[in-house]
């Protein structure tokens, strides 16, 4: 077993209502993580920058989800993005101020007023995190560092080994540890700028290929500094086609790094992300993640689990396409046993999805086979009766599409999930208008 087995978890996508949110961290517990990593994002009302918040959660919520974490012996570690990953802030024109050039989703470490600001940004996150004793300052996927005039002078590397080796010793000034992203020094061959930052700096080597390998990780691990590995759980792929992850990947990407972690004695860190980005697509939700946190908190537990074979055979017969079985799946993940309330809504939650993968395909399977049949026409003749019979099709996917978006606007409801508007606009109405489409050409022909 892994000692240092970390949780992430995202607050910018689907959120439950706070009663239930505040189930989660027993669940997380049980599931042998032995702390979390918490990523509240626009979500909480920062005093820092006043104007952003974008959630129902009260700065109360969030200091009682915080203690039920550490009353639960969890490590809590905030994680704030103090350069990328910031359209949230940046698409605001009282900040656009601070982007570097004309991007949304970075900071420029030269504009007039952001050091400090992040300065101070972290001391309300010091006040908010009491007991904590590190921070994750983010740093991934910094595309656009250097980008500026007065940056492109003094180079890429450069300006992010200083704004993050400042930002670190101010952390650490904090009476606090800091963490970052590690894929930055991998990218852009700069490892040897770690020299400048602060030995207590830790690093984090995220990969959520499903074939992942380790280079990056081994390189970082040449160095001085503390290196921890991170899977992903819950990572994209989670809307219009695909519900949630396909759990067979998640699982080799998990197993892939418990054994690096393992065998090389570091940390790990496994991923539940919300969104893309902030003004991105919502992924899946917290429940969707609960099969994906019981193999990643205790990989023996989950070989043992009731829920192993039928939903990794799910999970593959997705990937392969096999259209005809999957509304079998979904009925049977129904059937499964339920420790809990959270287990149970994943179930509902991943037989829904079943059921909408199962509809999808079938959708665009017909419409691939009426085409070809009325191109077939031209050379072969046409199998009248095969033909109708495929038309027909259609009304009896329409039919079982209002009654899915009724089951699954119910789900949404009974647990109290957030943003169904926008979930059910890019996931069932784009699949709705394309089935509508087929409807009336199907009409059109007279059938």
């Amino acid at each position: 077993m892994i000692k240092e087995n970390l949780l992430h978890v995202d607050f910018k996508g689907v959120l439950p209502d706070f009663d239930r949110a505040l189930a989660f961290p027993e669940f997380w517990k049980n599931c042998g993580f032995s702390g979390v990593i918490l990523e509240f994002d626009a979500k909480y009302p920062w005093r820092t920058w006043p104007g952003v918040k974008r959630g129902n959660y009260t700065r109360t919520q969030f200091r009682q989800f915080i203690s039920r974490c550490q009353e639960l012996g969890l490590e809590t570690i905030p994680l704030i993005q103090v350069h990328g990953h910031l359209e949230w802030l940046l698409d605001s024109p009282r900040y656009a101020k601070y982007r570097e050039c004309d991007f949304v989703n970075e900071i420029c470490p030269h504009a007039p007023g952001i050091r400090s600001r992040m300065k101070k940004w972290i001391d309300e996150v010091a006040e908010l995190f009491t007991g904590s004793s590190r921070i994750h300052l983010g740093g991934d996927e910094a595309w656009h560092a250097g980008s500026c005039p007065k940056c492109r002078k003094i180079g890429k590397k450069q300006i992010y080994a200083g704004y993050f080796s400042e930002m670190s010793n101010y952390t650490l000034s904090c009476g606090l540890t800091p963490m970052i992203w590690g894929d930055f020094f991998a990218r852009e061959k700069a490892s040897d700028m770690l020299k400048d930052f602060p030995a207590e700096l830790q690093l984090i080597d995220w990969n959520y290929s499903a074939d992942c390998t380790f280079e990056n990780t081994l390189s970082l691990m040449q160095g001085e500094h503390k290196v921890l590995g991170a899977s992903g759980i819950g990572v994209s792929g989670e809307s219009g086609a695909l519900l949630f992850s396909p759990l067979h990947h998640r699982l080799s990407n998990i197993y892939r790094w418990q054994e690096f972690a393992e065998n090389h004695r570091i940390g790990m860190i496994h991923t539940i992300w919300g969104r893309d980005t902030s003004l991105g697509r919502p992924y899946a939700n917290w429940y969707a993640a609960a099969a994906g946190c019981i193999a990643a908190g205790n990989p023996e537990k989950w070989e043992a689990h009731p829920w192993k074979n039928l939903l990794e055979a799910a999970s593959e017969a997705v990937a392969g396409n096999i259209w005809d079985r999957l509304a079998g799946f979904a009925e049977r993940i129904r059937q499964l046993p339920a420790a809990n309330e959270i287990e149970r809504a994943a179930l509902e939650y991943y037989a829904l999805s079943m059921h909408y993968q199962y509809l999808r395909q079938g959708v665009y399977q017909q419409r691939f086979t009426r085409r070809w049949q009325e191109k077939s026409r031209h050379h072969n003749g046409l199998d009248e009766y095969s033909y109708a019979s495929t038309c027909r099709y259609f009304y009896k996917l329409s039919a079982e599409l209002k009654q899915w978006k009724k089951d699954f606007c119910r789900f949404y409801r009974q647990y109290k999930l957030s943003d169904l508007a926008e979930v059910m606009d890019l996931n069932f109405t784009l699949l709705e208008e394309d089935l509508n489409e087929e409807i009336k050409i199907v009409h059109a022909n007279g059938m």
